[in-house]
């Protein structure tokens, strides 16, 4: 059963350093993800499906997680909508390879 009204908690700097999405990471399957990650907020169905979390997408390629985008970068501000609490400080400042080292 999808966990309803769960609020996770992101750290942009700990996904850039692993790639891990709380405890979602590329590969795991959309039964897995929908029985242990909040429901998303919007499902788009085009050649892949992509879940949406406000501004944060999770795109799906033969029912496995195969990208987390989002082109709000560029705002410096993210929102993962009602479930996800997206922490991007690490956008804040000026973004290069020596301030995010």
């Amino acid at each position: 059963m999808p966990l309803n009204n769960l609020i996770i908690h992101i750290d942009m700097l700990a996904f850039c350093r692993t790639g891990k999405f709380d405890y979602l990471t590329l590969g795991q399957t959309q039964e897995w993800i929908i029985h242990n990650f909040p429901p998303p907020e919007c499902v788009s169905f085009h050649q892949n499906d992509i879940w949406q979390y406000g501004d944060i997408e999770l795109h799906f390629n033969h029912h496995c997680l195969s990208m987390i985008f989002s082109d709000h970068f560029a705002h410096r501000t993210l929102s993962g909508g009602k479930n996800l609490h997206i922490e991007p400080w690490i956008f804040m400042g000026k973004m290069t390879l020596l301030n995010t080292i």
